[in-house]
């Protein structure tokens, strides 16, 4: 929220124009400058990511679940 290069509230109007049509997480780190959010905020971004890559890679293409 604390980028200076680009604005954090260029990602909340993203965030806001896409929710209604794709599956979309908008995820901050409070004061965290231009590519710092991550270091910010390591533990909510790399449970974010844990969730992402769950999610992903346990459901096929055709809907059914991988190794089942």
């Amino acid at each position: 929220t604390g980028d200076t290069f680009v604005p954090y509230e260029m990602s909340e109007r993203i965030y806001r124009l896409a929710k209604d049509t794709v599956d979309v997480t908008l995820l901050t780190a409070e004061g965290a400058e231009h590519g710092f959010s991550y270091l910010c905020a390591y533990d909510a971004y790399h449970g974010a990511l844990r969730s992402f890559f769950d999610k992903c890679l346990s459901t096929k293409a055709d809907g059914t679940e991988n190794g089942k």
